[in-house]
């Protein structure tokens, strides 16, 4: 079974247009919730631009001073912003919408993550970094704010699977709570 986790480590194989479109659509179709559809995709190409993104980016513990941690993303043939707009997410149903919008937001990411699984793809989720340095580095209006990055490409190395708890410590049944 091929699984959706996180690389680090892309081909410089660019991604055929017509894969990179059913990404973006596949993003694009995701729920949202009263259908507000806040999200903003920002396609991060030009070398400077790359450039000031990752100088955004800190470690995974978003350790201060860590800037540029995340530098393997420069290697990503698709490397995207996802970012919402605070107005959309919050004009139906006020600051709930907030919330909302953003479970959506990565609700639509993992159609794009599966996307690209199904056509033998990588992908991988950056959230480390300071939302305001990066919504300078990209560049996007006051009312937008930045929420992960995406990179996506072919995988030139095996994925890295975390460690995570054993099924049965996060599987509860019939309201039973075992510790």
């Amino acid at each position: 079974m091929n699984l959706v986790l996180n690389v680090r480590s892309f081909s410089s194989d660019p991604i055929p247009a017509e894969a990179e479109q059913a990404l973006l659509e596949s993003f694009r179709l995701g729920p949202s919730s009263a259908n507000v559809q806040p999200w903003e995709l920002v396609r991060i190409e030009p070398e400077a631009m790359r450039q000031r993104v990752i100088a955004a980016t800190l470690d995974p513990f978003l350790s201060p001073g860590t800037e540029g941690a995340q530098a393997w993303i420069a290697g990503a043939p698709l490397l995207l912003a996802v970012c919402l707009d605070r107005p959309r997410a919050t004009a139906r149903i006020g600051e709930r919408g907030w919330e909302q919008s953003a479970q959506d937001a990565f609700a639509a990411l993992q159609n794009l993550r599966l996307t690209a699984v199904a056509l033998g793809l990588a992908t991988a989720v950056v959230r480390e970094f300071e939302p305001e340095t990066m919504q300078k580095a990209l560049g996007l209006p006051f009312t937008v704010e930045p929420l992960c990055l995406v990179a996506a490409g072919r995988s030139d190395s095996p994925p890295e699977i975390p460690p995570r708890l054993p099924l049965e410590r996060i599987l509860h049944r019939e309201g039973a709570w075992e510790q």
